[in-house]
């Protein structure tokens, strides 16, 4: 490296820095050897950049190698621009080492500080060294340490020399910096403001001199050194003072104009030059006010005497105020005021401005000046030179300097200064007016209007500098001179003609806009829209896009224009709106018959259409004029008689495939009612001799004409049937209006959006004429152009919305069949429709084209016959394959809202199953394809081939909280279905993974915090459907199963909140029957395996906070049939082997003995309970730290019957009474079970006195609903009587109303829960887990939750069902539509099979013993599980007191519903009574046996 290093590339003899110490330069090999051995560098500077690599700004950090004190630190000084200052070194890290840096930020969203960490834009650019030698740096060491401080201090180790020239710049500029300093210092300011503004005051004012002398000095000290200073904070007051100063010495004011006369350097400093607006003005303000003030004494000591001229009429040249103004207007002529170079000339003419406006003696005065002249001929000449200039640096052909000064324009002159200078000039000239005649000087005229071309008016006018006034010029000069105004008018229109840009022709034509709009002419002035219109079409001609675009907004204020260009249609209408080359003259020529029609309405409406080119305002024509509308109807008229001969224009060989856009596009705006529609109606053959064939052919992708003719034709033919007929009555019409060149190049955007705006209009025209014509359909359908559009438009929804929107229409019109169609039209439409199902099976993609594959199925899909031509077709696949991507799309893509679409899907594989199942039982079958050919195919091989293992996992992975209710459904049912169909598949698929999921969520530590139990669907009593906005989007991590149910996730027990419990069994019931239906369906199938048998018990377990009595109800079937020989003898074993089971009854017995109160549920542990093995049994009843000796679960009962007993006593209405009864029905039946079971070793007379005394309350609970039973039909009876007896004519609100009365002025009745019942042909219960209102509760309570929460809900059995109260066994089902036939006692087992649609009933064998039916006879299983010989037990039995007398027997008498029902309930309390009366009785019977016993022993 030593090559490349200082010492090396610079000889010696160039270094400006020497050694002192050795006294001579240093050789450069000696250098060498001294870096051979080891050289140090220090740094001395560093350059920083800071910014970014696209800019920013460079300083410097230097060490000061001059001031060096030994011992000291050295110093460092930062070189910013004009900027120096000391610098710590210490810093030099932080300012130029870049990386990052830490600020520390209160964020207003955590409402805390926090550090946000972020590059810094500084960084070292670039690093300075100096080479120091080893031997001079330990010098300097021991000399520091070993010399004393008294010594002096070596000499500069460097040595600068400096040149005379600039150590005397620098001299001069330091001390005009000291001098500026001490100027514009803040003392010296207010040092004279005491001068000027308070000494005066102190001083006598008999001597002029103390008025004058603070004049001139506040005036020289404000304009030649305060206006200077940076900061100016007391300007408004020295402009007061030195106004106030003014308004009191008139010589003063003398003395300022006489120094401005003689010298114009403040005006040109002050009032051209200075760059502060606020300056300028207010100097400008000053000289006014001088200049007023003089000229107010003068009139006042001489009233008649002109004071700007002299006895004779000239100028005086003795007047101070005359010489300012000369001297003013000199500035103007001097060669180096030019306009490009002067940028603050606003308060110069301004100035002028408002002194001309002091009189009409300053007026005159500058006209005598030459005022005029002087200013154009500024101006002109400052135009000249910049055009001279812009031609000697551009080209020298005329087109080049139009360019240049059209920029020029453009560009640089188009400033503000020139507007009074303007207004100064044509208030001048009016001024001048004699005897209506203009007195100016032949200069003036000749600058003003001479010359070639009118210079000054033509260039003001280029440079837009003030048109009004421009306006204002141009009458006070053509007034009584109509000559004179058509050559401006002319020269205006040429200057417009020639204009290189429209900006430029634009300021031309309004100037020549402002002319015409005068209302009333004033007297002399020529009539200027009559001399424009006379040359319009001339200048037109040459320029026709300027013009016409000009006229269309001047026809709308200028009713002359809109005559003159009405009339002369045949003129231009042709010629520029449909023969002209250019696009932009016919699309104004189309605006200037849009400006044609009075009135905004219809201008609003053609704008809305041009944004909306399908959807047209109908209500346009009402906020029209007559006159509007028979203009309109003129111009409609004129145009369609055009359309003959427009065909030519269509040919796009000679013209533009736009050619006719325009005029088209008028015709469509002509169409604001049906009247218009009908007056296009001779005219439609030469339209459509201009549609075919010269644009259907076409090879041409983007054809505007077509475009632009189908937006007509469609509005024409929109809500008007004769158009319509016009086009299906037409053979030829009919037979080609199918074709059409389309190109379908959907990755090329314009050919995109070019389809986008014309298939709508087409297709928009094929359905509306297949509305119209049936015929036509059928004729349409058969076209190959349609089919190529179902495949290759149809499945491009998000490009071609409205097109496909209308393809939709079409496709359905052609698969709709009309009650009165022949056979014939009845095979086309199913022929259509099998060719469209093949043609998209065989071109869609189920994955990128299932939007397109679900709604063209909806449509397609009418008969059974179609789903199952589409199922034979693999159309199971497909659609399975769709639901499996928008399943995807569901939990991947959350911006998707695809749940409509996944409900579709699901709908149409439902339909599909649904027919599978009815064909089920079918052979073969031949089926027609598409290819020529007939195929045997088989539903087989079709359900075979078809993977159902991901539709199934798809369908559970939805079941949660995070699904609507009609997903869930719909998935629920898409499974029962496959079931059904497949049933060993199915069940061999579902229930492992069931069973999974649910053994995974009851091993969870905290169940109640799983995530599906969050979604915005599950129901919470706060807002039991949270539907909100915000949460439908709403996805869950990931695609999981979620119908679980933990006890703590509850929010309220079963009978507390009917609403709250309504929503729980919507949500859950569907499922829970689902699974009873897969295990009905497999016990009748005998392929009930372990998984789903375990996976019976455990969802029962969990839906015990529920009260679902489906698990109960479906065992005890099997358990009843089991008995009767009817079924498999190894189920009850089977279950009574699951762990699960256990845990259900446990949970019952433990956790909600409630559930008890359900006769199922109860029936269930009457006959498995006894199933149990012995320490299952102790399992149950002792809890797991009782031991041997703790019957904890019977004291709890006991214990639990004595408190309701307790508080009955003590509170005695009949709402306490029916809650203790209520509430101890259950925990009685736990206990009977528990006793049958293991019968007590002792007898407790404690628990036996409770008992009787509930037996008692419950006697007496029961006398009281019989007495107000019968004096409720008493009253009943004689209000229906009284109400018969009500005159017809007396008004409905007057009758009286019939009311039950409450029981008890105390009794509260709970409500109840509303449940839909759907009965049978055999009046039992069908539910149907596709509908929310399958959850219902049988004739007989078979499907009811618990009944705990109302009184009219609790008893076990209804007393409707009359048909099971003969023994008839009821057969358990889940079907919907069809009723089971009635069974006899000795009818054989029914085993189902797989039939269409639930075909059916999968039922279950019943038991035909009376003891065990489910009748609704008080003779229950308590009864039978009793001991014979208990006569105390039998009197139990034999005291019910039973409604069969009296009243109660009575028919009801005819009343409303509402008070039937309330009869119906108390006879269902007083069930519920009699149900606890038997429990109660075999209890005691039990107890007295061992009473019995213990007294014998």
């Amino acid at each position: 490296m030593a090559d490349y290093m200082e010492s090396t590339l610079l000889k010696p003899k160039n270094m400006s820095a020497k050694a002192d110490s050795e006294g001579g330069e240093t050789s450069v090999s000696e250098e060498r050897d001294v870096m051979d051995e080891g050289t140090d560098y220090e740094l001395i500077g560093v350059t920083v950049h800071t910014g970014t690599a696209d800019g920013g700004h460079y300083y410097s950090f230097i060490r000061d190698k001059i001031a060096v004190e030994p011992g000291k630190p050295d110093k460092w000084f930062l070189f910013n621009d004009s900027e120096v200052k000391p610098f710590d070194p210490a810093q030099v890290a932080q300012e130029c080492f870049g990386g990052e840096m830490t600020s520390t930020t209160y964020d207003t969203i955590s409402d805390k500080f926090m550090d946000f960490s972020f590059e810094k834009t500084n960084s070292a650019y670039m690093l300075f060294y100096e080479r120091v030698v080893k031997e001079d740096v330990a010098a300097e060491q021991s000399a520091s340490v070993s010399s004393p401080i008294d010594e002096p201090l070596p000499s500069p180790k460097y040595k600068f020399e400096m040149s005379d020239e600039l150590a005397d710049w620098i001299w001069k500029d330091n001390t005009s910096f000291l001098q500026d300093k001490n100027i514009f210092c803040h003392h010296y300011f207010s040092f004279m403001w005491q001068m000027c503004a308070i000494v005066p005051a102190t001083l006598p004012r008999s001597d002029t001199s103390v008025l004058i002398l603070p004049a001139q000095l506040s005036s020289l000290f404000l304009l030649e050194t305060f206006i200077h200073a940076k900061e100016k904070p007391t300007m408004v007051q020295w402009i007061e003072l030195l106004t106030k100063q003014f308004n009191q010495c008139h010589e003063a004011c003398e003395w300022l104009l006489d120094k401005m006369s003689t010298d114009d350097h403040w005006s040109q400093q002050i009032l051209i030059s200075c760059s502060n607006q606020t300056i300028r003005q207010m100097f400008q303000r000053l000289l006014l006010h001088v200049i007023n003030q003089l000229r107010i004494r003068h009139y006042a000591d001489s009233p008649n005497t002109p004071w700007l001229h002299d006895s004779e009429g000239n100028v005086s040249t003795s007047n101070v105020v005359s010489r300012f103004i000369l001297k003013q207007l000199q500035i103007l002529q001097h060669p180096d005021i030019q306009l490009n170079n002067c940028k603050y000339l606003p308060e110069y003419f301004s100035f002028l401005f408002e002194f001309a406006r002091l009189g009409e003696e300053e007026k005159r005065f500058l006209i005598r000046i030459d005022c005029i002249s002087i200013m154009i001929t500024f101006y002109i000449g400052s135009k000249d030179k910049a055009s001279s200039d812009s031609s000697q640096s551009g080209g020298s052909s005329e087109e080049d300097e139009d360019e240049a000064l059209t920029a020029l324009v453009e560009e640089r002159f188009k400033v503000t200064s020139l507007e009074k200078m303007v207004h100064l000039v044509a208030m001048l000239v009016e001024s001048s007016r004699v005897d209506q005649q203009l007195v100016l000087s032949g200069g003036d005229m000749e600058l003003l209007i001479g010359g070639k071309g009118m210079k000054f008016l033509v260039n003001q006018i280029k440079d837009c500098i003030n048109p009004k006034q421009t306006c204002k010029l141009i009458f006070s000069l053509s007034r009584n001179n109509e000559e004179l105004a058509t050559a401006i008018v002319s020269v205006i229109l040429n200057n417009a003609v020639r204009a290189r840009s429209p900006l430029a022709s634009q300021t031309f034509l309004q100037v020549l806009t402002m002319t015409t709009e005068l209302v009333n002419n004033p007297s002399g002035l020529p009539k200027f829209t009559e001399i424009i219109l006379s040359s319009f079409w001339a200048a037109c001609e040459r320029k026709p896009q300027q013009f016409l675009e000009w006229m269309s907004n001047l026809v709308c204020h200028n009713s002359v224009a809109n005559d003159f260009v009405l009339e002369s249609l045949n003129h231009w209408v042709e010629k520029y709106l449909l023969a002209h080359k250019l696009h932009k003259v016919r699309a104004w020529a189309m605006m200037l018959l849009v400006s044609l029609v009075p009135g905004h309405a219809f201008k609003h409406y053609a704008r809305a259409l041009q944004a909306d080119a399908i959807n047209g305002s109908t209500q346009v024509k009402s906020q029209m004029s007559p006159e509007a509308i028979s203009v309109l109807h003129d111009i409609y008229n004129y145009l369609l008689e055009l359309m003959p001969g427009a065909k030519k224009y269509a040919d796009f060989t000679k013209y533009s495939t736009n050619q006719l856009v325009s005029y088209l596009n008028f015709l469509r705006l002509c169409l604001i009612s049906k009247d218009e529609k009908l007056m296009f109606s001779p005219y439609f053959p030469h339209m459509w001799q201009m549609f075919q064939p010269k644009m259907t052919d076409s090879q041409i992708s983007r054809n505007q004409n077509k475009l632009a003719l189908l937006m007509f034709w469609y509005h024409a033919c929109h809500d008007c049937s004769p158009n319509l007929h016009l086009i299906t009555s037409n053979l030829s019409v009919t037979k080609n209006i199918g074709f059409n060149y389309i190109l379908a190049d959907h990755d090329d955007q314009e050919v995109v959006a070019y389809n986008r705006s014309m298939l709508p209009a087409y297709y928009g025209i094929l359905a509306a004429c297949c509305k119209k014509s049936r015929s036509f359909t059928r004729h349409l359908a058969q076209h190959q152009n349609m089919m190529w559009a179902f495949q290759h438009i149809l499945p491009y929804p998000n490009q071609y919305v409205l097109a496909v929107s209308q393809l939709l229409n079409i496709l359905e019109m052609m698969s709709t069949t009309h009650p009165d169609s022949s056979t014939e039209e009845k095979q086309a439409v199913t022929l259509f429709k099998r060719k469209v199902m093949y043609m998209h099976q065989q071109s869609l993609n189920s994955r990128s084209d299932w939007q397109t594959i679900i709604t063209v199925l909806k449509i397609v899909l009418v008969t059974d016959e179609d789903r199952y031509t589409w199922v034979l077709m693999s159309g199971l696949t497909m659609l399975s394959e769709a639901f499996g991507f928008i399943h995807g799309m569901y939990h991947e893509a959350t911006a998707c809202h695809v749940l409509t679409d996944m409900s579709d899907c699901l709908s149409l594989i439902i339909s599909l199953l649904t027919v599978a199942l009815s064909k089920v039982e079918d052979g073969n079958e031949a089926v027609t394809l598409f290819d020529g050919t007939e195929r045997t195919i088989t539903l087989f091989n079709v359900l075979n081939a078809w993977e159902k293992t991901f539709l199934i996992k798809n369908c559970l992975t939805l079941l949660n909280s995070y699904s609507p209710s009609e997903v869930r459904l719909h998935c629920l049912d898409v499974l029962k279905k496959l079931t059904l169909l497949v049933p060993e598949c199915a069940i061999s698929q579902i229930a492992p993974q069931l069973l999974a999921q649910h053994v995974l969520f009851q091993g969870l530590e905290s169940p109640n915090s799983h995530c599906c139990l969050e979604g915005p669907y599950f129901p919470t009593r706060s807002s039991v459907k949270r539907l909100q906005a915000s949460k439908i989007s709403i996805r869950p991590p990931h695609p999981q199963f979620g119908m679980f149910l933990h006890p703590s996730v509850v929010e309220a027990n079963k009978g507390h909140d009917s609403v709250y419990d309504h929503a729980l069994q919507e949500f859950y019931a569907p499922y829970h029957l689902f699974v009873d239906f897969m295990v009905r369906l497999a016990v009748n199938k005998n392929c009930l395996t372990d998984e789903l048998l375990s996976l019976s018990a455990l969802v029962a377990y969990e839906g015990i906070p529920l009260h679902f009595p489906y698990f109960a109800k479906l065992w005890t079937e099997i358990y009843q049939a089991q008995r009767s020989g009817q079924s498999d003898k190894l189920l009850v074993e089977r279950l009574c082997q699951s762990n699960y089971l256990i845990d259900y009854m446990e949970g019952i017995l433990h956790d909600d003995r409630s559930c008890l109160s359900n006769q199922h549920i109860y029936m269930f542990f009457t006959n498995y309970f006894k199933k149990l093995q012995p320490d299952q049994v102790q399992q149950l009843v002792l809890c797991e730290d009782s031991g041997s000796e703790g019957l904890n679960l019977i004291n709890s009962i006991i214990q639990s019957i004595h408190s309701f007993v307790r508080m009955a006593v003590i509170q005695s209405p009949s709402s306490t009474l029916h809650g203790v009864i209520h509430r101890s029905h259950a925990d009685l039946r736990a206990l009977l079970l528990i006793y049958q079971s293991q019968p007590p070793t002792e007898y407790d007379p404690y628990v036996a006195s409770t008992f009787t005394t509930l037996k008692s309350l419950c006697m007496e609970y029961k006398s009281r609903l019989h007495k107000h039973i019968g004096d409720t039909l008493t009253m009943l009876t004689a209000r229906v009587q009284d109400s018969q007896k009500v005159p017809e004519s007396e008004p409905l609100s007057k009758k009286r109303k019939l009311a039950l009365p409450s029981t008890s002025s105390d009794e509260v009745v709970e409500p109840t829960p509303s449940v839909k019942i759907e009965y049978r042909a055999d009046n039992s219960a069908s539910a149907d887990i596709s509908s929310s209102a399958a959850i219902s509760s049988s004739a007989d309570n078979s499907l009811s939750a618990d009944n705990s929460s109302s009184a009219d809900n609790s008893s076990s059995v209804d007393n409707s069902s009359s048909a099971t109260s003969k023994g008839q066994s009821r057969p358990a089902s889940i079907n919907k539509g069809k009723a089971p036939a009635k069974k006899s006692h000795q009818s054989s087992p029914v085993k189902t099979t797989a039939q269409p649609e639930e075909s059916a009933d999968v039922s279950l064998p019943m038991s035909d013993e009376p003891s065990t039916s489910q009748s609704s006879s008080n003779q229950s299983v308590v009864s039978q599980s009793a001991a014979s010989g208990s006569s105390k037990n039998q009197l139990a039995r034999e005291s019910k007191v039973v409604v069969s007398s009296g009243a109660a027997e009575s028919p009801l008498p005819s009343v409303d519903a509402a008070n039937n029902e309330a009869i119906n309930k108390m006879k269902r309390k007083i069930e519920m009574v009699e149900n606890v009366l038997d429990t109660i009785g075999a209890v005691l019977s039990i107890l007295e046996n061992l009473e019995v016993e213990e007294d014998i022993s």
